[in-house]
């Protein structure tokens, strides 16, 4: 099954990085885009949380492909959550890293 993906993004400060959720039939899929990921799209090192949101939301369907791709693929972490980060970007949409 495809990913439905949810409007639910919020900051994670215990990981510098952003979540958003998405839903695979009845199953919960958290997706956490890394902050390298989110720096490779522009954030800066200095950041806050509501930038790093924001750049979150305006490469939102770029980080969605990718975590359906990974998702797919069976790329998760023992948790369930698909994490996208830098290495992610660069393979799969050809960007050179940070």
């Amino acid at each position: 099954m495809s990913l439905r993906f949810v409007r639910d993004t919020v900051y994670l400060p215990d990981h510098h990085a952003v979540k958003t959720t998405a839903l695979d039939g009845n199953n919960v899929v958290p997706c956490v885009t890394t902050r390298s990921a989110l720096m490779l799209l522009g954030c800066g090192h200095r950041d806050d949380p509501g930038r790093m949101v924001e750049k979150f939301e305006h490469h939102r369907p770029m980080i969605e492909s990718a975590a359906a791709f990974k998702h797919r693929n069976g790329q998760h972490w023992q948790s369930g959550a698909v994490i996208i980060d830098e290495g992610d970007l660069c393979a799969l949409f050809g960007f050179s890293g940070v």
